[in-house]
């Protein structure tokens, strides 16, 4: 994978429309291409259309989606309440998801390398589900090592649409998958910023887009319910996974130019040595509000920061490589 170009998308539910900025920037604007991308949760839904060529549509469709385009329920319903009391383990519906999932993500249809990243609850591992374009296969690893099977993308056009819906399956908002033995849900358990996921592949620059900035809102004191709990609850703790990934990537990263510079070079637990790798990072600046909400007001707020970000970033790289 030398010389490829790598993007990596986090997850973060309807905040992924600050990807739908950046990436129109990078896409429309400085004629970016990518090689190989990565997707983890909203990020899954992100690298396949993406992958397809179908960016105009996505944003097309980011901008009409409402919630009801995405889930169904309500924690305010005396039914929906009743069924979680009773053992339901989730709080919403995510069917209309699964039918737009049906409806606009074919693998048949990538045009470079695409990797979906999944938890599977039983068993605690993360499952990455790899399209080779080169090759026309589909391959499924756990943890980055054990490859589970490799079949030809048509035997699998249904699982990677089943793997992009539980990359996309909040814990406890929405029901997990079963995918054959397998019970998975959002790859944003064990991973926000599908870094390592991507670096395996050894490109060249990486791109990375996430959806929150760095330190995490400061919100309204006052009593919440369950659901209000729970969401802000996994809001921190990805929010940790965000800063932590991206210190270890760039502390890495740092000192693999450092020991170059002195001519030594860095191994990895297994003896890989270490690569620099040329990165850009979008991020937001700004709170980027609640994972669920999909008003237009807020989405256009999103959608304007990610561009404003982008080309920042971008005129930042011009900058550097001698550009106007």
């Amino acid at each position: 994978m030398a010389g490829k170009i790598a993007a990596a998308f986090s997850g973060g539910g309807a905040k992924g429309m600050v990807q739908v900025g950046n990436l129109d920037v990078a896409l429309n604007e400085y004629g970016v291409t990518f090689d190989i991308v990565s997707g983890i949760s909203v990020g899954a839904l992100t690298a396949t259309m993406v992958a397809q060529k179908k960016f105009d549509r996505y944003k097309e469709l980011f901008f009409s989606l409402r919630n009801r385009d995405i889930f169904t329920g309500s924690m305010t319903n005396p039914i929906n309440i009743a069924k979680i009391a009773f053992g339901q383990n989730y709080i919403f519906n995510n069917n209309p998801l699964w039918d737009l999932i049906q409806r606009e993500i074919d693998p048949r249809e990538f045009t470079m390398d695409v990797k979906i990243g999944v938890v599977d609850i039983i068993t605690g591992k993360f499952l990455s589900y790899d399209y080779r374009h080169e090759r026309k296969e589909v391959e499924v690893t756990v943890n980055g090592e054990e490859v589970l099977r490799v079949a030809p993308v048509e035997d699998y056009v249904n699982a990677y649409r089943l793997a992009v819906l539980a990359s996309t399956a909040i814990p406890v908002t929405f029901p997990p998958v079963e995918m054959g033995e397998q019970i998975v849900v959002d790859g944003g358990v064990h991973m926000i910023s599908p870094l390592g996921n991507l670096i395996d592949e050894d490109p060249a620059e990486v791109y990375i887009f996430n959806c929150e900035p760095q330190m995490p809102k400061v919100i309204e004191r006052g009593k919440k319910n369950i659901f209000q709990v729970g969401i802000r609850s996994l809001e921190l703790v990805l929010n940790r996974i965000i800063l932590g990934d991206i210190r270890e990537f760039n502390r890495i990263n740092l000192n693999v130019k450092e020991a170059a510079k002195k001519g030594v070079t860095l191994h990895n637990e297994n003896g890989k040595p270490y690569k620099h790798y040329r990165t850009f990072l979008f991020e937001p600046s700004i709170d980027m509000g609640e994972t669920l909400d999909f008003s237009r007001e807020t989405q256009r707020m999103r959608y304007d920061h990610g561009v404003e970000i982008a080309r920042e970033v971008l005129k930042r790289k011009r900058r550097k490589r001698g550009g106007k």
